[in-house]
């Protein structure tokens, strides 16, 4: 016959699994945390490099106060509006030529074409962002470009240092 003390004994899991449980989700945790700041640090991001500013430019924006940015996003929006048949164009000419590489059997003079076309469309919008960009740069103040240099610089060394480590 069983005693009252007997049933009232549990069985408890092994120390190393409560540390395992533990780890496991601290882990999981700062995996999430670096999502989320990922996430909040880019969540003003566009795609400005496909309205003439430099690479980047977005995110440096989002560096500077929330007014200065309303005032520089509303005319990189319209650049994005002057620009987009031509990006448009671009595209349908990319996937012309891409069409033309894949077809078979290959027409070399179709393929070269194509190709032609789509260097001279992405030309075309190329000369256009350029044309663009310093439309965007003369709402900077002399401080917000140097912020924006000095801070291009910073990111530029990290990515270095970073590709410095990459096996060749």
């Amino acid at each position: 016959m069983t005693t009252a003390e007997e049933t009232n004994v549990r069985a408890r899991a092994p120390r190393w699994m409560w540390i395992t449980l533990i780890l496991s989700l601290a882990v999981n945790l700062l995996v999430i945390g670096g999502v989320i700041g990922a996430l909040w640090h880019f969540r003003y991001a566009r795609a400005a490099h496909m309205i003439g500013a430099p690479r980047h430019f977005s995110a440096f924006l989002s560096t500077l106060p929330r007014e200065r940015q309303d005032a520089l996003r509303a005319v990189l929006d319209k650049q994005v509006v002057a620009t987009g048949p031509t990006v448009r164009a671009m595209r349908a000419a990319r996937k012309q030529m891409v069409d033309a590489f894949l077809a078979e059997p290959f027409d070399k003079q179709r393929f070269s074409e194509a190709n032609r076309h789509y260097m001279d469309s992405r030309t075309v919008l190329v000369r256009m962002r350029s044309d663009s960009y310093p439309e965007v740069v003369s709402l900077l103040t002399g401080g917000e470009r140097r912020a924006f240099v000095k801070w291009r610089q910073s990111r530029r060394e990290r990515w270095r240092r970073w590709r410095r480590h990459e096996p060749h």
